[in-house]
């Protein structure tokens, strides 16, 4: 397993709930004009209610409609994506990179250094250099 798939235990939304706001935006696509400030709605409360980020949908959203319309093509260039992401070493920089779930909690303050449960506002590879000055 990728530590940076989906099962790496950030917060998200479930399987099902992708599928069908994927499917509800492709349905408002048809006359974007009209229904864009309506997506942009959708968008913005599954952001705010269910987890989504807004820059993965986009992406994920605009290889899905390659996939439908354009599968074979689709097919070679997904390959060559996950590829080179797998050659620039893309999975760990996410992992090293990515951000701790936030806790409600009493934060602990020791010197410079404010901990509150597993927030980290720096990168963990910035936190492991940098871990015998604290």
């Amino acid at each position: 397993m990728i530590e940076s798939s989906p099962s790496a235990g950030f917060k998200g939304p479930p399987p099902e709930a992708v599928r069908q706001l994927v499917q509800r935006l492709e349905g408002y696509s048809a006359n974007q004009k009209e229904i864009g400030s309506t997506a942009n709605e959708v968008i913005a409360k599954a952001v705010e209610t269910q987890y989504f980020d807004k820059k993965a949908l986009s992406w994920v959203r605009s290889m899905y409609k390659m996939a439908i319309k354009k599968p074979t093509e689709f097919a070679t260039s997904f390959s060559h994506l996950l590829t080179y992401a797998e050659d620039l070493g893309l999975s760990d920089i996410a992992d090293n990179h990515k951000g701790f779930p936030l806790e409600e909690s009493v934060p602990q303050i020791s010197g410079d250094v404010v901990k509150t449960g597993n927030l980290s506002i720096v990168p963990k590879s910035f936190e492991d250099e940098h871990s015998s000055a604290a």
